[in-house]
């Protein structure tokens, strides 16, 4: 029998061309004030399928940051942590104290857009570096299952995008796009108590947002659209949409069918799109306000967590495949043909 060299281990790397390859990776060094981790699982984001269907990162990388796993190793002078102990990760962290924090855009932050783990969570173990620690790894209890508390930072770009858009008590808000942020986000929305309106292609998804508290279902483009958006709200239009999908062509049919003084939530975008056409005259008029939502900070992602282990966000149901690591380039063709909802990439069993 061949022993395994503990020195190393295994990860899923990008190549370049959209391949993706299972290789032996040297096990990762941790220093003071970090931990190695052994994953156990990692969601598998739109981001990460972007990444390689327009080649955004330089191979070989390694992908996956919606991490879950067991601390392995302790650095120096870490508290407040022990092997053993269950946790999740977050990738990005602000320094809190620069210009952009202090105006609240942690995102923005140059410190948040040059930290990360080491490597991705495509691997089998990571290395968090001391500044992850000591503000975005989490301890997760009972009852969340690994793969629940994974959704821990999509969950928080999703809460962070409704406090951009504040919306008030019964407000009538469009969310674009029933992917699994799009299923989230209607569950936020409605623990602020606002009307939802979803809007999707796919009917199997529009059926699942139905099981999920939306009021209304719609599919995009149809002329009967904006007649049933103008019956739900004494025909105002809504006071606002979130796009998490669509593109220009959601863009144009959500700004047709704000009110006026109506806020559009920019979500998400995908390389290569063409630009939007944007009427500035009919902006200006209307007092229609634009925001984005880009990534959460570190407060976002403890309420995430709280929300998902009071169950108040329902997320299980949302994992339509998992697979293991070594077929993480099936996940990413399941997710690129919309054959799948949400991918669970089983790591560490």
């Amino acid at each position: 029998m061949v022993r395994r060299n503990i020195e190393t281990m295994k990860a899923a790397v990008y190549q370049g061309n959209r391949q993706i390859r299972l290789v032996q990776l040297p096990l990762p060094k941790i220093g003071p004030g970090e931990l190695l981790v052994k994953v156990s699982g990692c969601g598998l984001c739109a981001t990460d399928v972007s990444k390689v269907d327009h080649a955004l990162v330089t191979p070989p990388t390694v992908l996956g940051h919606e991490v879950v796993g067991t601390v392995s190793a302790v650095g120096e002078g870490v508290r407040g942590i022990t092997t053993g102990e269950r946790v999740v990760v977050s990738h990005h962290v602000p320094c809190y104290a620069c210009h952009y924090c202090k105006h609240g855009n942690f995102s923005m932050c140059r410190t948040f857009k040059a930290s990360n783990i080491d490597p991705g969570g495509f691997a089998e173990y990571i290395r968090v570096p001391a500044l992850n620690v000591q503000y975005a790894t989490f301890p997760i209890l009972p009852p969340l299952e690994d793969e629940e508390a994974a959704f821990t930072e999509p969950l928080a770009c999703c809460i962070r995008g409704v406090k951009r858009l504040n919306p008030l008590l019964s407000d009538t808000v469009l969310v674009f796009g029933l992917g699994s942020i799009g299923l989230m986000m209607i569950q936020i929305l409605k623990l602020y108590q606002t009307r939802v309106i979803g809007l999707d292609i796919l009917s199997d998804r529009l059926e699942r947002a139905k099981t999920l508290g939306t009021d209304l279902t719609l599919t995009p483009g149809r002329p009967e659209v904006a007649q049933a958006v103008r019956d739900a709200t004494n025909g105002r239009g809504a006071d606002a949409a979130i796009l998490t999908a669509g593109g220009p062509r959601a863009f144009a049919e959500a700004a047709d069918l704000l009110r006026d003084g109506g806020v559009l939530v920019l979500f998400a975008s995908e390389p290569g799109q063409p630009p939007v056409d944007l009427d500035i005259h009919r902006f200006f008029h209307r007092e229609l306000s634009i925001v984005s939502s880009y990534s959460p900070s570190t407060l976002e992602l403890q309420e995430a967590l709280t929300l998902l282990a009071d169950r108040k966000v329902r997320v299980k149901e949302l994992i339509t495949h998992r697979v293991p690591l070594a077929d993480l380039a099936h996940g990413m063709r399941l997710f690129r043909e919309k054959d799948a909802l949400k991918v669970f990439v089983e790591v560490g069993i």
